[in-house]
């Protein structure tokens, strides 16, 4: 959910959110909970990202999701 390239992840708990978190943390991705929700990621890139970053970020993200719920 959001607009542009500011996303919000929303998984189904919080402690799924948590290891999610750390697991990204792991591997050089620093992502934060929403302040009104703690299921709920906030995925907000910076204005200058090169397609490099992008997806190294988005390969991270995915390998992270994996590692935390299996999916």
């Amino acid at each position: 959910r959001g607009h542009g390239l500011m996303l919000g992840l929303e998984l189904e708990t919080a402690e799924i959110t948590r290891n999610f978190v750390e697991a990204a943390f792991e591997r050089d991705l620093i992502l934060g909970w929403t302040l009104h929700s703690n299921r709920v990621v906030r995925l907000a890139p910076p204005l200058v990202l090169t397609d490099e970053e992008l997806k190294r970020g988005l390969d991270t993200i995915e390998v992270a999701l994996e590692s935390t719920t299996g999916a």
